[in-house]
């Protein structure tokens, strides 16, 4: 994930400015490590195939996918699942490799309720990759 504010990359130090309270603060710093700091998901296997999308995973048990319908229009791919609605560009797809961009600015609602004060101008880029073994 990258974390923009105003259109400008931040760092963590950029994100926990002006919060004063120490343990908000360092919170608030691990919660941006978090995000920024790439995921495997080795073992997680999407399928799309008529409209539905579903995601079956071996070794990551604890993880719990969505399922859903999706479209295409475009390189627009849109899943809609438990009446939220996400749309993703897709930005490379050959026989063997998916990759996804989510821009948060496409997606209302991706800030949660009652943080839109405390985010207001970040953005959030997730970068996705499918990889065909």
């Amino acid at each position: 994930m990258t974390i923009t504010k105003n259109g400008k990359a931040v760092t963590a130090d950029d994100f926990v400015a002006g919060i004063t309270d120490a343990e908000t603060k360092k919170e608030m710093t691990e919660i941006f490590n978090q995000l920024v700091t790439p995921q495997d998901a080795k073992g997680a296997s999407p399928t799309f195939k008529d409209g539905k999308f579903t995601v079956s995973t071996t070794t990551l048990p604890s993880l719990n996918f969505p399922s859903g319908e999706y479209t295409i229009s475009g390189n627009t791919l849109t899943i809609k699942s438990d009446s939220q609605t996400v749309s993703f560009t897709i930005t490379s797809l050959t026989s063997s490799d998916l990759s996804l961009t989510l821009d948060s600015a496409k997606n209302p609602g991706f800030i949660p309720a009652g943080y839109e004060e405390t985010l207001q101008g970040y953005g959030f880029t997730i970068t996705i990759n499918f990889i065909r073994k």
